[in-house]
């Protein structure tokens, strides 16, 4: 079995790690000692294409998460209605919320899991 990347995805992965440096890694620690998500990053995400990346459900990819953000956000929500409190309070529910393709655990225990 050949585990390498295709040119397409080594092409995503350098644009991803690059997207990361650039953009994620100088406000990570800023956003993590203030709890919030930041929209404007959110927004670069989309305008690169980074959201909705379709990993399947039982994996927990973005086919599970988009069904449970529709719980809070119906489709034909208006997002300028949407205050950064109110997405911040959401996405910490999500974020703590235990799946079962994770034993149970929430995607913030992984993480805290992973970091330790």
């Amino acid at each position: 079995m050949n585990f390498q990347l295709t040119k397409e995805q080594e092409l995503v992965r350098k644009m991803v790690r690059g997207f990361a440096d650039a953009e994620v890694e100088p406000i990570a620690a800023a956003i993590d000692q203030e709890q919030r998500f930041p929209r404007e990053t959110v927004e670069k995400m989309a305008r690169y294409g980074l959201l909705g990346v379709p990993f399947p459900r039982e994996y927990g990819g973005a086919e599970n998460r988009i069904g449970i953000i529709r719980r809070y956000f119906p489709k034909k929500t208006n997002w300028a209605l949407i205050s950064q409190r109110q997405l911040d309070r959401i996405i910490n529910k999500i974020n703590h919320r235990p799946m079962k393709c994770l034993g149970f655990k929430s995607p913030y225990q992984v993480f805290l899991a992973l970091r330790d």
